[in-house]
């Protein structure tokens, strides 16, 4: 008996720390990706019903959506709850909790919404629409997840339009009609990563003039990707000696090339001045797309370069007292390239992946 006691308690141990993995802590709060997944998938049938029996609110997400708070069609839910279609009507929240009761859960709306960190309202809306599958009010209401990686084939979503129809997607198969996906705000956090300086003169500034991404490593649920780019400052011994982190929020389509026409004025973007007396006369820099940090393995990643003294590797985990910001195993690199201080202006830089011409 004694025996079966003890590998009981070691099973449990280990089995605490698998699911412990898939936690976070937000002020002071504790979030679960599997919980999460969980509350999504009640809370998308519920908006549908909603949706159908009030399309006006349809209408009124666009709208919210439309005001790009974080540069994309997102909208968090706390911002458009007490939205009414007439003075003194019910509320969106009062009308979705009265259906999570109707339904009979055995969880609460705010019970279920507060298993999502910074729940969000998703608007895509397709390049070419459907002209068969009815009203503009007509949606497909999705409910995103978090218990498998976004790029893995057991990816597959559910959504429901207002009439009733069930659709699953895949992370490449995009719908025909808009959709609302609930979700996660993965953007909130990176904004303040964001800073464009503009006109920094000649003195050895550096800009983003043009970039181009062939794959984004974002599923269209997810909405447009998080992407950004980091430039590290190496000396002769190629020690890493200054960073430079910036979150290229412009990005929505891939195969797109991007410039001062088409970023919503983000470029050209400042990145850094190539000072040699303090920082040597290489900076490698790479791209990662960010996804939101449910799981706590911080990502390791090493960097082939080269100087007239040779090759070597640059090895380091992004963590964010190295970066200043945090990257796991889940976020995708998207690859990397080497600048060098006697590089002519306007040079075009490839990673294989995301090309972008930098100058002076």
């Amino acid at each position: 008996m004694k025996k079966i006691v003890i590998i009981l308690s070691i099973f449990l141990f280990f089995f605490s720390l698998f699911f412990s993995c898939e936690s976070i802590v937000k002020d002071t709060k504790t979030y679960n990706a599997f919980d999460a997944t969980n509350a999504l998938s009640k809370l998308a049938p519920v908006f549908n019903e909603v949706f159908r029996e009030n399309p006006g609110f349809v209408k009124m997400i666009k709208q919210e959506a439309e005001k790009r708070f974080d540069g994309t069609l997102d909208v968090l839910f706390e911002s458009v709850q007490n939205l009414t279609l007439e003075k003194g009507g019910k509320t969106f929240k009062e009308l979705l909790a009265a259906k999570i009761v109707n339904k009979g859960e055995n969880e609460s709306f705010d019970e279920l919404i507060s298993k999502i960190p910074y729940f969000n309202l998703y608007v895509f809306e397709p390049e070419v629409k459907s002209l068969t599958k009815g009203s503009e009010e007509n949606v497909i209401v999705c409910a995103n997840r978090y218990d498998v990686d976004d790029m893995s084939p057991q990816y597959i979503i559910t959504g429901y339009d207002i009439y009733g129809n069930e659709y699953q997607f895949n992370k490449d198969e995009q719908p025909d009609i808009t959709c609302i996906v609930l979700g996660v705000n993965e953007r909130v956090e990176n904004l303040k990563y964001y800073q464009n300086l503009k006109n920094m003169g000649n003195n050895n500034a550096c800009y983003l003039y043009k970039v181009y991404c062939d794959d984004d490593k974002e599923p269209w649920i997810k909405g447009p990707a998080e992407i950004f780019s980091a430039y590290l400052y190496l000396d002769s011994s190629a020690n890493v000696k200054k960073i430079t982190l910036k979150d290229l929020v412009f990005f929505d389509y891939v195969k797109k090339w991007y410039d001062s026409t088409n970023s919503n004025n983000q470029l050209p973007l400042y990145l850094f001045k190539f000072d040699t007396s303090l920082y040597g006369n290489i900076i490698v820099c790479f791209y990662i797309e960010d996804d939101f940090d449910w799981f706590g393995n911080i990502k390791h990643i090493s960097i082939a370069a080269g100087n007239s003294g040779g090759n070597f590797d640059i090895e380091f985990d992004c963590t964010s007292n190295f970066l200043g910001k945090n990257f796991t195993i889940y976020d995708d690199y998207m690859g990397d390239f080497v600048m060098y201080a006697s590089d002519p202006d306007q040079v075009t830089y490839s990673t294989g992946n995301v090309i972008s011409i930098i100058g002076h």
